[in-house]
């Protein structure tokens, strides 16, 4: 290998950690599960094909989705629980974004 190559594969390999990283945090800021291996499979397809700036949007979309699912299990467990269980709901969980734990809604039980 020239010394340009390995320049170039490390400028590469730097990007992708950068972008992992980047995943990395933006999921832990929320206060959910990385995805580690989700996130080297889109960094290295995504930089291999699309990009840098691509790449993070995919990395974004994907955070994206995952806080909507979450939201969306929080919202169906507030709708299908009981009235006992309701003070429950509203408790801090430790999967659960962290906008969502901030004001924890109880009701006591009646």
């Amino acid at each position: 290998m020239t010394a340009d190559q390995d320049q170039a594969r490390g400028r590469t390999e730097a990007r992708a950690d950068e972008l992992i990283n980047f995943g990395r945090e933006l999921f832990e800021r929320e206060g959910l599960f990385a995805p580690e291996t989700r996130l080297r499979k889109i960094v290295r397809a995504g930089l291999r094909t699309a990009g840098y700036e691509r790449t993070r949007a995919e990395i974004i979309d994907l955070f994206t989705m995952r806080v909507g699912y979450d939201i969306e299990t929080y919202e169906r467990a507030l709708r299908t629980s009981s009235i006992k269980n309701i003070a429950r709901v509203g408790e801090k969980k430790p999967g659960l974004p962290a906008r969502l734990n901030q004001n924890p809604t109880t009701t006591k039980e009646i």
